[in-house]
């Protein structure tokens, strides 16, 4: 019962430590996440459990336990997740620095997360193809993490900034598309360099089917782009006139209306690749991309376009 005993332990000295109970009259087929509690969400694919601790360093941050056998929604309880059926781990976050610094096995090994490093751990239950959690785990800026579940086709999304949930979003291949972490790490340039790490049965973190040998994890995401470039001027695809007139720029127009103009602190940053930006509008809850949509002079001027279908 070492998983029970090390979760325990971080729930009670974080505060965290609460009873779970809900009603559930059917499952969906497509997997979800359900809120269980203030800082507690479980997934319908019966297999995933995330907690979310808010408490001193270093036991602040996200416990993800994925138990092999499918748990009862109404019954499952962090204190009765047990290692011989259980894998969990807790990704630390330090306020201070305003990233997540450590990666701490149920089996008592801990890993440094480099400085600005990413990575994404996939785990597959008994049943096998089309079942899978996978957790991305992104340094920057705005640190995140994002938990998939996939069960039959259509995938769900978990994310948090921090330790602060900001996306809950169910069976949507497009919100996961665009807001899942480190997906320019599974593009066609590092696909075949960089892969995900495993949680495997053992409690043992695997990489390309070897057990790991590491004292740290991580990888630095590029993160050059036109739109995050000093004095980037972020626009809404909505406020912009359908023709400009034969002699306004974005930029006139923005002189005449600088309320037009949009904060990056009013989105959250998921991917970041050369050509755009995907990321979540926190005013209006929509998502996604930004892309350049011209320079004059010094600055470039980006627009944030929602995508359709949400």
């Amino acid at each position: 019962m070492r998983s029970a005993a090390v979760l325990t332990s971080f729930l009670r000295k974080a505060g965290a430590y609460c009873a779970l109970s809900l009603v559930f009259l059917c499952l969906p087929a497509q997997a979800q996440f359900v809120r269980m509690g203030p800082l507690v969400n479980a997934g319908t694919d019966l297999h995933t459990l995330i907690v979310a601790t808010e408490g001193e360093f270093p036991n602040t941050g996200l416990f993800v336990a994925y138990q092999d056998e499918p748990f009862e929604v109404q019954a499952v309880h962090p204190a009765q997740l047990d290692s011989a059926k259980a894998r969990s781990f807790f990704l630390v976050f330090n306020r201070k620095t305003n990233t997540y610094s450590e990666l701490k096995l149920q089996n008592g090994k801990t890993y440094a997360i480099r400085p600005g490093g990413s990575f994404s751990i996939t785990l597959t239950s008994a049943a096998g193809a089309g079942e899978s959690t996978r957790v991305s785990v992104a340094n920057t800026a705005n640190p995140y993490c994002s938990i998939v579940i996939s069960r039959g086709k259509l995938p769900s999304i978990l994310g948090y900034v921090g330790t602060q949930e900001m996306i809950s979003i169910a069976r949507n291949d497009k919100a996961v598309a665009l807001l899942e972490a480190n997906q320019m790490l599974a593009s066609e340039e590092y696909k075949n360099v960089i892969f995900d790490f495993t949680l495997e049965k053992n409690g043992d973190l695997y990489l390309k089917g070897k057990p790991f040998e590491g004292d740290s994890i991580g990888i630095a995401v590029p993160t050059e782009n036109p739109c995050l470039r000093d004095g980037a001027v972020w626009l809404e695809e909505s406020t912009i006139p359908p023709a400009l007139g034969k002699d306004e720029t974005l930029a006139s127009l923005i002189a005449k209306t600088p309320s037009l103009q949009r904060s990056s602190d009013d989105f959250l940053i998921s991917n970041i690749s050369k050509d755009f930006l995907s990321a979540l509008d926190f005013k209006s809850g929509e998502f996604g991309v930004l892309k350049l949509k011209s320079t004059i002079g010094s600055k470039n001027y980006c627009v944030f376009s929602k995508v359709q279908g949400q």
